[in-house]
């Protein structure tokens, strides 16, 4: 029976961080050149398929929270629907090997990594 309290609780919880997230998007600069892949090939204007990007040092590169957590290539059709029934199963393996930077269930809304939102562990405290 808490396991059943704990997920009515967390469901509606996970639906909503996952399409209103707090923070939209985010701005960083990067501290090093690196190079940034991308999530699915582009053709460049030579023909060439480009998988991923050559980033300098100190470029801005803005992180689009909502845009990730509500693309329709990793959630479906349906991404910008409220379904709380999405969590009440296994995640799509394609989202599961879309290796999202985030820290909790494959949503980008608290990050994750050593600049995580210091929020993201109060998720579990109710």
């Amino acid at each position: 029976m808490r396991f059943l309290v704990n997920c009515r609780t967390w469901t509606p919880s996970a639906v909503r961080l996952r399409l209103y997230a707090p923070v939209p998007h985010l701005i960083r600069k990067t501290r090093k050149d690196t190079v940034m892949p991308l999530s699915s090939p582009i053709r460049g204007v030579d023909g060439r398929l480009i998988t991923e990007i050559p980033v300098p040092e100190g470029t801005v590169v803005h992180i689009g929270i909502l845009a990730s957590n509500r693309n329709p290539e990793l959630w479906g059709p349906d991404a910008a629907e409220w379904k709380p029934e999405r969590w009440l199963g296994p995640l799509p393996e394609v989202v599961k090997e879309a290796h999202v930077p985030g820290d909790y269930s494959h949503l980008m809304t608290f990050l994750g990594g050593g600049r995580a939102c210091i929020g993201s562990s109060s998720r579990n405290s109710r």
